[in-house]
């Protein structure tokens, strides 16, 4: 059973960081709502390693992933966000930063794990970047080398949120899935409809990682939400 569900209840179309830009507009409060939902979902601290995970490729998971680790750092959680979109990595285009360091140069180059560890200073929070593209994902992301790469984190911070791709193009977000103590799944209620979200929650399911709830998106007031089941 899910432990919450966050609708959105405007569009997520933000080209910035809402929660930081705009902290009274709707969205920043649905992001707020969401990290209280979430923090109630994991008052044991049974969820460290948090898989951000989307149903469709428009699901803005870099963008929205930043906003709730923002939110999760105004309240004074010490965070750190890794992107494992290795096939369409946009962590660094929401960032406006450079990609001279990541998950590669450890992986493929032997760079100290903690080196890859890059501050984000407008924001006050660490993140990890692909830092070069990366061939043969399924491997590497079902490699022990990555798993230990994010074990390596845990002792360090309060919260560690795994950016995912789309489960509707690729199986990616399966093997982070595996990675992480439990799911946050995105859904866009405009982009999504029943028989993919069925499919992508059913194959969540099959791998005994909990769901600790879902976000809706871009939806309007006098849709029907339950259009699409939230699980």
């Amino acid at each position: 059973m899910l432990k919450f569900q966050c609708p959105f209840k405007q569009t997520f179309e933000y080209s910035f960081v809402v929660s930081k830009e705009k902290p009274s507009d709707l969205v920043s409060l649905a992001y707020e709502k969401a990290f209280d939902n979430l923090l109630y979902a994991n008052l044991d601290d049974k969820y460290k390693v948090i898989s951000i995970i989307p149903t469709m490729k428009h699901d803005h998971q870099a963008n929205l992933v930043v906003n709730l680790a923002y939110q999760l750092k105004k309240k004074n959680q010490k965070v750190l966000v890794i992107d494992l979109d290795f096939r369409a990595p946009r962590l660094q285009v929401v960032l406006q930063s450079g990609m001279e360091q990541g998950i590669y140069h450890h992986l493929f180059k032997g760079l100290d794990a903690k080196k890859t560890i890059l501050h984000d200073k407008t924001y006050g929070f660490d993140v990890i970047l692909v830092g070069q593209e990366i061939n043969s994902v399924t491997q590497v992301l079902e490699s022990k080398k990555l798993s230990d790469f994010i074990e390596t984190m845990k002792s360090d911070y309060d919260v560690i949120l795994l950016i995912a791709p789309s489960l509707a193009y690729n199986k990616d977000g399966l093997s982070i899935a595996k990675l992480s103590d439990g799911i946050l799944y995105i859904v866009s209620k405009k982009y999504s409809n029943k028989q993919i979200v069925d499919s992508s929650y059913f194959q969540l399911k099959q791998l005994q990682v909990p769901i600790l709830g879902s976000l809706l998106i871009d939806y309007k007031e006098h849709e029907k939400i339950l259009g699409i089941p939230l699980l």
